[in-house]
């Protein structure tokens, strides 16, 4: 058993991540198209930007480490008893945890480009264009019982209920000044009958 997978199961996901996964990905539809997956071992295209961006960051982690390394290796040779292959499975863990380092950081920052740019297209979608309480079928009903020459006309009524079922027709109905609205359903209605 690995013991970070222990961790995680306990765990989970930080919070703060788990709050911008959620925001990211709540009205997200799979539509097949520009599929990624983590398993499948390529990095996707917003990926290779990220990590061209924070390229510079991991240059001057490795050069640090190198000298660091090479230190290592002044003192490493000068101490008897120690082969080679001891020096050489040290390096490789090091650069092990640096290959690590930079993955995790590369990663963060493409998480964070995606959460900001998945918040910037959620406020254009949700800004509404007409006020909410226009769509409602129930006003633009309540407006035609309000006239007695569509509610005693049964044929010209269930015409208008049937027709208010597009939002745009509620629309320019409870648009239109109040004197036009029945003229303006009978001239529907006489072109629906043609």
């Amino acid at each position: 058993m690995i013991p970070n997978a222990k961790k995680f199961c306990f765990g989970g996901i930080a919070p703060e991540l788990e709050e911008k996964l959620d925001k990211m990905f709540s009205l997200v539809v799979a539509t097949g198209e520009n599929v990624w997956m983590p398993s499948s071992g390529e990095l996707p295209g917003l990926f290779s930007q990220a990590e061209t961006l924070s390229e510079e960051p991991d240059d001057q982690i490795n050069e640090s480490n190198n000298s660091q390394t090479n230190a290592n290796e002044e003192l490493d040779s000068g101490t008897p008893g120690q082969s080679s292959h001891s020096v050489a499975a040290s390096k490789r863990k090091r650069k092990g945890k640096r290959h690590e380092m930079g993955t995790k950081q590369v990663m963060l920052a493409y998480v964070e480009k995606l959460f900001s740019s998945s918040e910037a297209i959620m406020q254009r979608v949700t800004a509404p264009v007409i006020p909410p309480s226009i769509y409602l079928l129930r006003e633009a009903i309540q407006e035609l019982e309000k006239y007695p020459e569509i509610f005693e006309d049964r044929l010209l009524y269930h015409f208008a209920t049937v027709h208010f079922q597009t939002p745009v027709n509620r629309v320019t109905f409870l648009s239109i000044p109040e004197e036009r609205r029945v003229e303006w359903l009978k001239t529907h209605y006489m072109n629906s009958q043609i």
